[in-house]
């Protein structure tokens, strides 16, 4: 049954079946095996869900868990392109989908779809 209302709970169950696909992607995947391995359960992995999380509940839910500049790291990866950002938002999407009843999953999906045409302005792909 998709959710028609976005938890943290949700959220962080999403996070673990988003990445996980992610990983297997063979455009985006190599990025974040570089960075954090291909083990969800590692230890890099696992406080990095923590973070994403954060950040997904200040921006859908009001909170403010996430207190980080989530451009940051992004500017560090000099090979990034518009097609890593569509093919991210692209399997987002698919994932949201399949989670989230439409309204809901409307609301995530502009989100995401919002933050990822900042990153591509402010490092220059558009």
């Amino acid at each position: 049954m998709l959710a028609e209302q976005i938890t943290k709970e949700n959220i962080e169950a999403m996070l673990r079946v988003f990445y996980t696909r992610i990983l297997k992607d063979d455009l985006v995947g190599p990025y974040f095996i570089h960075e954090l391995g291909d083990d969800l359960n590692n230890r890099y992995w696992k406080p990095h869900l923590k973070i994403l999380l954060d950040f997904w509940a200040t921006q859908l839910l009001g909170e403010e868990s996430y207190q980080r500049n989530p451009l940051g790291p992004h500017t560090l990866m000099d090979d990034l392109s518009p097609e890593v950002f569509e093919r991210w938002l692209k399997i987002f999407f698919k994932t949201i989908d399949e989670w989230y009843a439409p309204e809901a999953a409307t609301r995530f999906k502009e989100k995401g779809k919002s933050i990822a045409e900042g990153f591509m302005d402010e490092l220059g792909l558009t």
